[in-house]
Parts: structure tokens; C-alpha cells; sequence
């Protein structure tokens, strides 16, 4: 069982319930816009609680910054994107991120 989120990871998780249906941001994204309020964070630390706590918040919507998906779950992420409409492009697929990426904003605390 995992501890509850801390302050940072709940930021996180704020950021990553603002996107929108049909559209992704990624993990650095993410980050940079918690970065703002913390002064801390980065893409990989974005990855770490999405990893453990992402489950919470719609954790499809979240791709490297290259549009690709994560590894472990790429299936049903691919099915869940594909349900929004949400474009891709390439073999393997990623996702067309100058269509689809949106860009997150500084959570409020």
C-alpha cells in the first residue's frame, strides 16, 4: 500500500485533471507548469507519480514529449486515446502532438 500523496504529487495530479478530453500534454509539461509554484520537478518526477498515483486522474492524457506512450500500459492507452479522437501518426504510433498537444497551467495553491 502506498503512502497518500505529498504536496508535489497532489500538484501533479491537480495539473493532470485540467486536460481536456481529445487533447495530451506531456510529462515535462507537466512539470514545468508545477515547477512554477514549487521551484521543483521534473519530467521523470512527473513519471514517478503518475506511476503511483496517476490512476486517480486521467493518466491517458499524459505522453513523452515526443508523443509516445508509456511502455507499460501503451495498449490501453492507445484505446483510451483513440476513444477521444485524439490523432496519431508514425509506426509505432505516437501521438501527432502538434494536433493534439495542449499546454497545462500553474496549479493554484
Amino acid at each position: 500500500m502506498l503512502p497518500p500523496p505529498d504536496d508535489y504529487a497532489e500538484l501533479v495530479l491537480d495539473v493532470v485533471a485540467t486536460v481536456p478530453e481529445g487533447r495530451v500534454t506531456s510529462y515535462g509539461a507537466v512539470a514545468a507548469a508545477v515547477r512554477e509554484v514549487t521551484g521543483r520537478g521534473s519530467a521523470r518526477v512527473v513519471g514517478r507519480v503518475m506511476a503511483h498515483y496517476g490512476s486517480e486522474v486521467c493518466w491517458w492524457r499524459v505522453v513523452t514529449a515526443s508523443g509516445a506512450l508509456a511502455e507499460r500500459v501503451a495498449a490501453e492507452q492507445r484505446a483510451r486515446l483513440r476513444a477521444e479522437d485524439v490523432p496519431f501518426v508514425g509506426d509505432p504510433p505516437r501521438v501527432d502532438m502538434k494536433r493534439a498537444a495542449w499546454q497545462p497551467r500553474p496549479p493554484q495553491m
